[in-house]
């Protein structure tokens, strides 16, 4: 997610231009953060959700040794966090040599703020220090060795331990299941 934000000294293009734009998509992001968390019965406001994606995928194929070698991988996906959509690249990750099954256990993740183009942007006297536009992403670590735990003050987060959207059913979902369910008493009746 892109923002421009306001700046407190003059630059080549007045802040009021277009970091009301920014402001806006902020302001929509929260509203429907806030209103899913009610929907969903999310609790603690601080805790990311997770929109899409962000799941454990594991690849098994033989090896010339005759053995099944595996490789996993989480994911691309969207997380919902603090008023911004951040997206999650797809990670490569090993298995862990501690003792429980979920991968999403041992990723810790970390939304961060960067600074992209065309910032710096020039000042009143022409000069280029003014940093204005930035650019939501994350960051992300598996623990090999540690079980790691979330530190919601510093804003670092174990994938198993943020909330997650569960797909909702659609309406030609609900039909396909009425189709089959009157196809299956036909054959019962």
């Amino acid at each position: 997610m892109r923002i421009i934000s306001d700046s407190i000294v003059a630059r080549q293009v007045q802040p009021v231009d277009f970091s009301f734009l920014s402001n806006a998509d902020t302001d929509i992001v929260i509203g429907v953060e806030k209103m899913l968390r009610t929907m969903c019965g999310f609790s603690n406001e601080r805790v990311p959700i997770i929109l899409s994606g962000v799941l454990v995928d594991m690849t098994s194929k033989p090896s010339l040794s005759g053995n099944e070698e595996s490789t996993y991988r989480i994911t691309e996906g969207r997380i919902l966090s603090g008023g911004h959509i951040v997206d999650f690249e797809a990670i490569d990750v090993v298995k862990p040599t501690y003792s429980y099954d979920s991968l999403l256990e041992s990723v810790r993740w970390m939304k961060r703020q960067s600074l992209v183009s065309p910032s710096p942007v020039r000042n009143a006297n022409g000069d280029l220090n003014v940093q204005c536009h930035w650019n939501m992403d994350s960051w992300t670590h598996q623990s090999k060795t540690t079980k790691p735990s979330s530190k919601a003050e510093g804003g670092i987060w174990v994938l198993s331990d943020m909330y997650r959207l569960q797909t909702m059913a659609t309406l030609d979902s609900v039909y396909g299941l009425q189709e089959r369910i009157e196809k299956l008493e036909s054959k019962i009746g």
